[in-house]
Formats: structure tokens, C-alpha cells, sequence
């Protein structure tokens, strides 16, 4: 079955923001998700502890995988995750970014409603909540 969503997010070199960044990812992801969204984490050849940061959460979490690779760059990271994503649409999100709670929520509603769209756009509210909601 194809996802709806492939979350593509290339990773070097940032062990300090990492785990903030997959937090942010994984408290919104329940059970219902899973089928719908796919998280796809690029090491582009990480020197520090980022890769196993990412091998970590990936491991007891389904739909979530990682691909190590040398690093080429963030553009090559990208195209890498876009050549395994299996969603109808992709959304980049860096690696020392977060995702607002109900982040991907709000980004499957907006395909929904604008599903002839080629690209939606989503604008940080400043009331909006940062992933402080999540407990894992």
C-alpha cells in the first residue's frame, strides 16, 4: 500500500539536536499513522553519535528506517530519500528542526484538502506549541 507521506530527514553531524528533532516526529506518530507516513533518515556519513542516535529510534519504531551512507551533502541526502520514499508526497524537514505538535496532522489534512496541489506550505504559528506535549 502506498503512503501518503514520506518525511524525509538527512542527518550530519548533529547529535546535539537530533533527538529533539526525532521526538518531535515520533510522539505524533500512533498506530493509525503508521500506514500513512513513513520516516526516512539519511546518515550522510555522521562523525559523531547521530547515526546511532537514528539507528536507536528506528529500531522499535515501524515505518521509520535509516540509510547510512559517505558523506555528499545534504542535496545528495535528499535525493537519496527520495529515491526509497514510497509517499504520494515528501516533506523535508532538517535534522535541528522540529515539527509542531500536531504537525503531521495538520500536513495530512492540508494534502486532503488541497490534494490537486503541487506543494503546500505551512507557516509557523507563534502560539503553536514545539513539541513540548511529548513524554517519549
Amino acid at each position: 500500500m502506498q503512503k501518503t507521506l514520506s518525511i524525509i530527514i538527512p542527518i550530519y553531524n548533529v547529535e546535539t539536536y537530533l533527538e529533539q528533532c526525532l521526538k518531535s516526529v515520533v510522539c505524533q506518530m500512533d498506530e493509525g499513522m503508521e500506514s500513512l507516513v513513513e520516516v526516512i533518515l539519511v546518515d550522510d556519513g555522521s562523525t559523531d553519535s547521530s547515526g546511532q542516535i537514528a539507528d536507536r529510534y528506528a529500531q522499535s519504531r515501524p515505518g521509520m528506517q535509516v540509510i547510512h551512507g559517505p558523506n555528499a551533502g545534504v542535496a545528495a541526502a535528499r535525493n537519496t530519500g527520495i529515491k526509497l520514499a514510497q509517499g504520494e508526497w515528501l516533506y523535508f524537514m532538517d535534522s535541528d528542526d522540529w515539527l509542531a505538535d500536531n504537525g503531521i496532522a495538520m500536513l495530512l489534512a492540508g494534502m486532503k484538502r488541497y490534494a490537486e496541489a503541487d506543494m503546500i506550505e505551512t507557516i509557523p504559528n507563534p502560539q503553536q506549541s514545539w513539541g513540548e506535549s511529548c513524554t517519549q
